[in-house]
């Protein structure tokens, strides 16, 4: 699952196809939707969006999840639903999720998926060529460490964060 998670990172326009068909494979449960979304290209949020209008509750609203993080568009919905696989049945315990409105979503990509481009994005943003430093503190931490892979593997010889934990008294 780690390769699946580099590929998402580090992957180019040309492995589309093999992160679309990760996306696409219910087997992988809702790792699925963490891998989109560290994608962060259209075809990933086109993805999501079939999701959004098709699937099972749950899958749904972490698609929508997905779709936040990569167009920075808020689609959940105050209504919460039990977080377990479908046919499981939830207890008192289950965690529960913000469900998500697919409308919305297909109402905010239309507008906004013509500035998309081929680019990669993070909650609207275009992080293509965006300096580590420079991103929002608000990001989550998978995100901040699918960009600082990126930035790392791009420009090997930078000094980078992992330089700073390796050697801290440089």
């Amino acid at each position: 699952m780690n390769g699946a998670l580099f590929l998402a990172a580090l992957g180019g326009p040309d492995d589309l196809p093999a992160l679309l068909a990760i996306g696409d494979n219910q087997d992988l449960g809702w790792f699925r939707f963490t891998v989109l979304a560290l994608c962060g290209r259209s075809q990933a949020v086109e993805a999501l969006l079939r999701v959004m209008q098709e699937g099972p509750p749950v899958d749904v609203a972490l698609a929508g999840i997905a779709f936040f993080r990569i167009t920075g568009i808020d689609v959940q919905l105050p209504e919460r639903i039990p977080l377990v696989p479908e046919g499981i049945p939830p207890d008192e315990l289950s965690d529960e999720i913000k469900t998500c409105d697919p409308e919305r979503a297909a109402r905010g990509w239309e507008s906004i998926k013509s500035s998309m481009g081929t680019l990669r994005w993070v909650r609207g943003n275009d992080v293509t060529s965006l300096a580590y430093d420079q991103l929002p503190h608000s990001l989550d931490l998978e995100t901040r460490w699918s960009l600082q892979l990126r930035a790392a593997f791009e420009q090997p010889m930078a000094n980078t964060s992992f330089d700073t934990e390796r050697f801290p008294f440089t």
